[in-house]
């Protein structure tokens, strides 16, 4: 905890709940990469009355981070996503293949799951149905650019024709 920041009591408690967690899994790597439980503190030194309590949950190597769902220690409750939502996610801004697998999730979240229930803390498991990941950025084939409407290519094609030959015959007069 940052002695630092004077942290409202509301905002003391989410640090040291995230403090407690992160100590709790320092020691549980998840995956190849050994990515690590982090809970980000709060952002700033109040979470106004607990209306900010929600704090992400990522699993971080070095600069690397992989959200992962939700935490708000002050109405008990937790939200953790499900690995395909997980992926997909981190495919679509860029990142390289994940470096742990879905039976790795499955056993941290698990270990998770478990930690915080003995905390009284609520924790559900956000499920998207297959279906809803397909989106127009997912379902476009790799390398494909944008698309042009044929009727527009042909007009500029058309336009480019003229200006051309508008241009052989200004020259041809002077």
């Amino acid at each position: 905890m940052d002695q630092q920041v004077p942290y409202t009591m509301v905002a003391k408690s989410l640090v040291a709940a995230s403090a407690s967690l992160m100590r709790t899994f320092a020691n549980r790597p998840i995956g190849v990469g050994r990515r690590v439980l982090q809970v980000k503190e709060p952002l700033g030194p109040s979470t106004a009355g607990g209306k900010l309590s929600r704090q992400v949950l990522a699993l971080v190597q070095g600069s690397s981070s992989v959200p992962i769902g939700w935490l708000d220690v002050v109405n008990a409750e937790c939200a953790l996503k499900e690995y395909p939502m997980i992926k997909l996610a981190h495919e679509l801004r860029g990142g390289a293949a994940l470096d742990f697998t879905a039976d790795d999730y499955a056993a941290f979240s698990a270990l998770l799951t478990a930690e915080l229930v003995s905390l009284e803390v609520k924790v559900r498991i956000e499920v998207v149905d297959a279906s809803e990941l397909l989106t127009e950025k997912t379902m476009r084939p790799v390398g494909r650019g944008r698309q042009v409407d044929p009727m527009v290519l042909v007009l500029g094609v058309v336009v480019l024709a003229l200006l051309g030959v508008a241009g052989v015959l200004l020259f041809q007069r002077a």
